[in-house]
């Protein structure tokens, strides 16, 4: 097992190490280890790369894991951090009317989303929500209680938009500006 205690840095952000995963994928040196979005928070993990190679990834940082961290680099091998696929329920909000009714239903769908405890991501006008397990009565759920003129589709989206490594506390209770 190779023990991992520190990220050498992120395919993404750093030229040098990108260039170094398109040479390591040439050479069929590039190892990748898929993780889910939940596992990126922890600060102890176990995973095996796609060649099997075992991994005992220990970091404590508050930002967590990203897809392209590098976890292993040298001239024999480099593992690279990539974020599972996520099937995502995507809520469309730009047709819905912008008035009283509508807002109080939109908080209320707040409140449910919430009591079910679903991650949720904002882009613009749309909501998103990780489909769970049964995912056809999870849209039941969602249609029945949606604001009206909501259009509701399913996508498969990288996870790593539910990655916000926030940690989410009911003790503060003064939510006061």
């Amino acid at each position: 097992m190779i023990s991992v205690k520190e990220i050498v840095g992120n395919v993404h952000q750093d030229e040098f190490l990108s260039e170094q995963r398109d040479s390591h994928e040439k050479k069929g040196t590039l190892e990748t280890v898929c993780i889910s979005s939940e596992e990126s928070n922890r600060s102890r993990l176990r995973k095996k790369t796609n060649k099997d190679t075992d991994l005992g990834i220990i970091i404590d940082r508050p930002s967590g894991l990203h897809d392209g961290d590098v976890l292993v680099y040298n001239k024999n091998q480099m593992i690279v951090i990539e974020f599972e696929q996520q099937r995502t329920l995507v809520l469309d909000f730009s047709t819905v009317e912008s008035n009283y009714d509508q807002m109080l239903a939109a908080v209320e769908f707040g409140h449910y989303i919430g009591n079910k405890h679903w991650d949720l991501q904002r882009n613009e006008e749309k909501i998103y929500i990780p489909a769970v397990e049964k995912e056809q009565r999870q849209i039941e759920q969602v249609v029945e209680e949606s604001p009206d003129g909501v259009s509701i589709t399913t996508k498969t989206i990288d996870s790593e938009m539910f990655n916000t490594n926030k940690k989410h506390s009911h003790k503060d209770t003064n939510h006061q500006k």
